[in-house]
C-alpha cells in the first residue's frame, strides 16, 4: 500500500508536469504508470483549474519536478521489493530508466541494472515460494454502522493469514464499539434481512480468492500475476434441495457469489468497496467436473518441474495415492458413476448444455487417468529400490481403476482394448477390485 502511494503521488507530479510544460524525459502523464497500476489512471487531471496552481499556492513544492518525480519512483521500487513485487521493480525502472539516460547519469544507471539483476535473481530462487496476500469479504449489516450499513468491503491481508485471525480482530474491536449490541457472523449464507434486529450491528467474515475467467488463466499463471491488478474475487456456498450444505455427488449443488471491487489491488487502501456482485449456481455435473479439473491441474503442477529440473516427489506421491489408494479412490470413481454410467441420473430433457458438461467430464476423467499414469511414470524414474513394492502396488491399481471406469468412460472398442490389455493383471482378491466389484459381460 504504501508503494502505491509513491506511484499515485508520481503520477499525480507527472500529470501535473506533463499539462503545463511537457518534458521528454519524464512520464507523459498518468497514463505512463498504468502499466505499474490501472488505479492510477483516477489521477488524471479533468478540471480546467488544475492549470492554475499559482492562486492558492498549490503543485509549487519542490516535489513537482523532475527530481521529485525521481525520488518518489526509487521510494516506490524499494517498497516493492520488500514486498517481493519484484515484476513491479522492473516497470518502475522502465520510467526511472529514461530520466537517467536523458541526464546521462550512468552511475544511477548502473545502480538501477544491479537492482533489477537482484531482483530478477530473487524471482528466480523463490519460484513457487511467494506469497503476496489473502483476501477476506467483510459485510456490515446493521442501522449502528450507519453510511456502513449494506456495504460490502474487500480486505486485503497479509500472506498466511486465517480466517479465524481476522474475525477475532474485528470482533474484538467492534464488540467494544457496540457493546453487547454487536453480533458475528460466522458462516457464508446470504443474510436474511427479515431476521435481524435493525438496530443491532453485524459483521459476516468469508475468505475469498481471486477470480478469473478462464481464459485471463491463461495469462496468470504466476503468484504474482495471481494477485496483482486484481479486482474481481469469489467464494462458494455448498448446498442441497434438501436444506442441508453437502450431500451426494449426484446432489451436491454449489452457489459461486462473484464480488467486483472499485478499484483494484494492490491500492493505496488496504480495504475496497464491493460495487457489484453476481450470483451463479452451479449444477451437480458443473461441481463434479469442477472437481475433476481441478484434480488435473494440481498433477499438472506437480509434474511441471522446478528451476533444478526436479520434481517435488513428496507432493509426487501424495497426489497418486490420493488418486488411486485402495481407501480414498472412491471419489474419482464414484463421479464417474454417478454421471456417466448407465444408470446416471439425466435431466428430463437432454438439452445441449447437460450434454457439453457430460463431455466435459467425460474429457476430464480421461485427462485424469493420463496425468496418474504420468505421474506414476515420473515416480518410477525417481524413487530408491525401497519403494518398488509401492511403485508395483499403484501401477496395479491404476490398472483396476482404469478397467473399472472404462465402460463410462471410453467407446465400446477402447473399452474393449483396455479390458484386453489389462485383464491380465486383474486379481478379484484384491479388496479394491472388491469395492469395485463389476461384471464386464455385459450383467451387473
Amino acid at each position: 500500500e504504501a508503494a502505491m502511494c509513491y506511484v499515485h503521488a508520481a503520477a499525480l507530479i507527472s500529470e501535473y508536469m506533463y499539462m503545463v510544460e511537457h518534458q521528454p524525459s519524464l512520464p507523459q502523464g498518468c497514463i505512463a504508470f498504468k502499466q505499474i497500476s490501472p488505479n492510477v489512471l483516477q489521477e488524471c487531471a479533468v478540471m480546467d483549474d488544475v492549470l492554475k496552481p499559482d492562486e492558492d499556492g498549490m503543485c509549487t513544492g519542490g516535489e513537482f519536478s523532475e527530481k521529485g518525480i525521481t525520488n518518489l519512483l526509487r521510494q516506490s521500487a524499494d517498497l516493492l521489493m520488500e514486498s517481493n513485487m519484484y515484476e513491479s521493480v522492473d516497470k518502475v525502472y522502465n520510467l526511472l530508466s529514461k530520466i537517467y539516460l536523458s541526464r546521462r547519469n550512468n552511475y544511477y544507471l548502473g545502480g538501477l541494472h544491479r537492482n533489477l539483476h537482484t531482483a530478477y535473481e530473487k524471482m528466480y530462487h523463490m519460484g513457487k515460494k511467494r506469497q503476496m496476500g489473502c483476501y477476506f469479504r467483510v459485510a456490515f449489516y446493521g442501522e449502528k454502522f450507519n453510511d456502513l450499513n449494506g456495504v460490502t468491503m474487500i480486505y486485503k491481508e497479509k500472506p498466511f493469514t486465517k480466517l479465524p485471525e481476522i474475525a477475532h480482530r474485528l470482533q474484538n474491536m467492534y464488540y467494544e464499539q457496540f457493546g453487547d449490541d454487536f453480533e458475528f457472523i460466522s458462516d457464508s449464507k446470504r443474510f436474511d434481512f427479515d431476521m435481524i434486529d435493525s438496530y443491532r450491528a453485524y459483521v459476516q467474515v468469508t475468505y475469498v480468492e481471486p477470480y478469473f475467467e478462464q481464459y485471463e488463466k491463461k495469462y496468470r499463471k504466476e503468484d504474482f500475476e495471481y494477485s496483482y491488478n486484481v479486482d474481481r474475487f469469489y467464494y462458494s456456498t455448498p448446498f442441497t434441495h434438501s436444506g442441508s450444505a453437502h450431500g451426494a455427488v449426484g446432489e451436491q449443488f454449489k452457489r459461486v457469489t462473484v464480488l467486483t471491487t472499485e478499484f483494484s489491488f494492490p491500492y493505496v487502501k488496504n480495504r475496497l468497496q464491493v460495487v457489484d456482485i453476481k450470483e451463479r449456481v452451479m449444477t451437480p455435473i458443473e461441481v463434479a467436473t469442477e472437481d475433476m479439473m481441478r484434480k488435473n491441474e494440481e498433477f499438472d503442477e506437480v509434474l511441471r518441474t522446478n528451476k533444478d529440473g526436479k520434481v517435488d516427489v513428496k507432493m509426487l506421491q501424495m497426489l497418486i495415492q490420493g488418486a488411486i489408494g485402495t481407501t480414498v479412490n472412491q471419489g474419482p470413481f464414484e463421479i464417474i458413476e454417478t454421471f456417466l454410467g448407465d444408470s446416471a441420473r439425466k435431466p428430463e430433457v437432454l438439452d445441449d448444455k447437460y450434454l457439453r458438461y457430460r463431455n466435459r467430464l467425460k474429457y476430464q476423467c480421461k485427462t485424469f487417468l493420463n496425468n496418474i499414469k504420468a505421474a506414476l511414470n515420473e515416480n518410477r524414474n525417481i524413487i530408491g529400490t525401497f519403494q518398488e513394492d509401492y511403485q508395483r502396488e499403484m501401477e496395479e491399481n491404476l490398472k483396476k481403476f482404469k478397467l473399472a471406469v472404462a465402460p463410462f468412460i471410453f467407446n465400446p472398442q477402447t473399452h474393449a482394448e483396455v479390458k484386453h490389455n489389462l485383464n491380465k493383471s486383474f486379481d478379484p482378491k484384491n479388496s479394491l477390485t472388491r469395492t469395485m466389484s463389476y461384471d464386464y459381460s455385459g450383467q451387473s
